[in-house]
């Protein structure tokens, strides 16, 4: 499409014309018609609310096409609007990209964070495991939408993960998240839930870094975090704490 757009677009127009809807299933088909979608979005729009409900696997794939759309601005009035109105199946591709999309993505994963599906839920809760690189504004609206929806308590541990793993400087809402994973630890302590081992890991990590580069504010509220942790005997805690000595 890069050579000659146009004479590749009357191709995919005549590729996609009377065939039937399972083609979307074939990942060439779902990248073409993104591609299509990208470069003539109103010629290409029938074809993709055609895959947008047929077979799962072609939903799927268009799920991901309509969010490439959504995420650039791109959606025309005769595409959804928004991602509550899509089928279960194209939902799930549409949070698979969104999770990927390492500057986009912030627009649609709000609606995703509380969807009624959990395997949506989960898809978009990925978008969390690599927060801490992204440009502090996207990092901070992230973490804050997250956190007060229900794949925060589903999946805390991508958020923790995502935290801990950075070496870069940790965002500003970092001090919100680690306060709320605080809270979930402590209450699954309590319920005598178990498994949640590495997100004490993460937090405990996460609350010493954030200690060392924060102001005395964020210092004081660390220190609380950390007098929370040892109320419920997180495990490592004076290990680590000896090691920053």
């Amino acid at each position: 499409m890069h050579h000659a757009p146009e004479a590749a677009l009357e191709l995919t127009d005549a590729l996609f014309t009377g065939v039937p809807v399972d083609s979307h299933e074939a990942r060439t088909s779902h990248i073409l018609l993104t591609q299509a979608l990208l470069r003539d979005t109103e010629r290409f729009a029938p074809e993709l609310n055609r895959a947008l409900v047929g077979p799962e696997l072609a939903a799927r794939h268009a799920g991901v096409s309509w969010a490439v759309l959504a995420m650039r601005g791109r959606l025309i009035p005769c595409l959804p609007t928004n991602s509550a109105v899509l089928t279960l199946a194209a939902r799930r591709g549409a949070a698979e990209a969104a999770a990927n999309d390492p500057t986009h993505r912030a627009s649609l994963l709000p609606e995703m964070f509380h969807d009624g599906d959990a395997t949506v839920r989960k898809a978009a809760a990925h978008s969390t495991l690599n927060v801490a690189s992204l440009p502090p504004g996207i990092a901070d609206d992230l973490i804050g939408s997250f956190l007060s929806r229900s794949a925060f308590f589903e999946h805390p541990e991508t958020l923790a993960r995502g935290l801990a793993g950075s070496t870069l400087r940790l965002p500003s809402q970092a001090i919100e998240a680690c306060r709320a994973l605080s809270v979930f630890f402590a209450q699954a302590s309590k319920d005598g839930r178990r498994g949640y081992a590495l997100i004490q890991k993460y937090l405990i990590e996460v609350v010493l870094r954030l200690y060392l580069q924060g102001d005395p504010a964020i210092r004081v509220q660390c220190l609380n975090i950390i007098d929370d942790l040892y109320r419920v005997d997180a495990r490592g805690l004076n290990n680590a704490l000896s090691g920053e000595r």
